[in-house]
C-alpha cells in the first residue's frame, strides 16, 4: 500500500517542530549571550533538520563523560591546595575592590591572589632566551602546556633543554592541543621525548561525539612551581611560522610571574593533565608559596572565546563603559590578521565605534 503523502508531510513537519520545541529549549536554559541565542532560534525554525543537525555538532559542550568526570575529580582533589593558596595569599585590606573578590571566586573559580611579581617579555627572542635559562635550571619537574608547538627555529633550544632536563632526572610534562600541534605530534621529534622520558599528552582528541571546534589554547610554561610564563605565544619561532599568510611575522607577549598564582597556575595544570590522561592530580610541591612582589593576579581557568577574534557584544559594551573621562583605556588591535572571520567582523571597529576612547 502506498504512503499517504499528506501522512508523511504531517509526520515530517511534525517532527521538525518537536526538533525545533526540545532545541530551543536547550538553547533557552542554557542562558547564552543574547544574540547567540537568537541566531541559534532562527536556525533551527528557518532550516528544517539541517539547522537541528548543525547545532548537535556545533551548538553543545560537546566532550565525552569520562572526560568530564576526570576533570570534576581533578577539581574536587584541587579544592584542598586552592583553599590553602586563598588563604595565604589573599589580598591585603584596604585592597580597591576587596568585597567582589568572594564573588569573582564562586562565579569564575579563579581566586585573586596577592603577592606576585611580574615582568613582560615583548619580543620572541627575549621569551626563548628565559624560557631555556629556566628549563637549564629546573631541578623537580617542567610543565608545558601551549596549543601549537612548531619544530623550527628556536624552537629547537626548548626541545634539547628538555632533554637535558630529563637526563638530569627533571619530570618533564608536554601537554599539546590534539589539531593545533598535530604535525609535531605524530613527528619523529616529539616520539624522542617520549623515548627520553619526557611525558606527551594530546589535548581534546576529535572523535566521536567531540566538537572538533573546541581547542586547547593554553601557553603555559611551569618551573618547579617558583615561576611561570603566561601569555599569547606559542610554542613557535615566527620567523618560521606560517609566512604565506601575508600578514608578517607574528607578535606576541609574554609575562614572567613568580609568586602564589604560579601555584594556581600548576593546579590548572595538573587538572588539565589529569582529564586527558588519567593520571591522578598531582598538587603542587609548595604551599603555601611565598611573596616575590605586590602586584594582584587573578588566572582564569575557562572562558568562552569568539570564534574569530571578534569581541561579543558584551564586551563591546564594557569596553565603552569602561572609557570614563578620567580613566586611561588603551585597546590595542593588529593592523593586519590572519583570521577571515576577525576581519570580516572588523569594519564595525574601524567606523568608530570606539570614539569614546583615545587611539594609542
Amino acid at each position: 500500500m502506498p504512503a499517504n503523502p499528506h501522512l508523511v508531510s504531517t509526520a515530517v513537519l511534525l517532527s521538525h517542530w518537536l526538533i525545533v520545541i526540545a532545541l530551543s529549549a536547550r538553547v533557552i536554559a542554557r542562558r547564552l549571550p543574547v544574540g547567540v541565542s537568537l541566531a541559534w532560534l532562527v536556525l533551527l525554525c528557518s532550516v528544517p533538520f539541517a539547522g537541528a543537525a548543525a547545532y548537535m555538532l556545533f551548538g553543545g559542550k560537546h566532550l565525552d563523560r569520562l572526560w568530564f568526570a576526570r576533570q570534576a575529580k581533578a577539581r574536587r582533589d584541587a579544592q584542598p591546595g586552592l583553599a590553602a593558596l586563598i588563604q595565604a595569599s589573599s589580598p591585603p585590606s584596604g585592597t580597591p575592590g576587596l568585597g567582589v573578590y568572594p564573588q569573582a571566586l564562586r562565579v569564575l573559580g579563579a581566586p585573586a591572589l596577592h603577592g606576585n611579581r611580574l615582568q613582560l617579555l615583548e619580543d620572541h627572542l627575549s621569551v626563548f632566551d628565559a624560557l631555556v635559562r629556566e628549563i637549564d635550571s629546573a631541578t623537580r619537574h617542567c610543565r608545558l602546556a601551549f596549543y601549537i608547538w612548531h619544530d623550527a627555529g628556536e624552537v629547537e633550544r626548548v626541545h634539547q633543554a628538555l632533554l637535558q632536563a630529563r637526563s638530569r632526572g627533571v619530570q618533564c610534562k608536554v601537554l599539546l592541543d590534539a589539531i593545533g600541534s598535530k604535525p609535531f605530534l605524530g613527528s619523529r621529534r616529539c616520539a624522542d621525548l617520549v623515548r627520553a622520558g619526557i611525558e606527551v599528552a594530546a589535548a581534546l582528541t576529535p572523535s566521536l561525539g567531540r566538537r572538533a571546534d573546541l581547542r586547547y589554547h593554553r601557553k603555559i610554561a611551569l618551573i618547579d612551581d617558583r615561576v611561570a610564563y603566561v601569555g599569547s605565544q606559542n610554542l613557535v619561532d615566527p620567523r618560521f611560522f606560517k609566512l604565506d599568510s601575508g600578514v608578517g611575522q607574528w607578535v606576541d607577549a609574554v609575562a614572567r610571574i613568580e609568586g602564589p598564582a604560579v601555584l594556581w597556575l600548576s593546579q590548572i595544570f595538573e587538572m588539565d593533565w589529569s582529564a586527558e590522561s588519567g593520571d591522578a592530580f598531582a598538587a603542587p610541591s609548595a604551599m603555601p608559596a611565598p611573596l616575590h612582589g605586590d602586584v594582584l593576579v587573578q588566572a582564569v581557568p575557562g572562558a568562552r572565546a569568539p570564534a574569530g577574534g571578534n569581541p561579543p557584544p558584551a564586551a563591546h559594551r564594557n569596553l565603552l563603559g569602561a572609557a570614563y573621562p578620567d580613566a586611561h583605556d588603551s585597546l590595542l588591535c593588529p593592523r593586519r590578521i590572519r583570521s577571515e572571520r576577525a576581519d570580516f567582523g572588523s569594519p564595525g571597529r574601524r567606523a568608530g565605534h570606539f570614539d569614546r576612547t583615545r587611539t594609542q
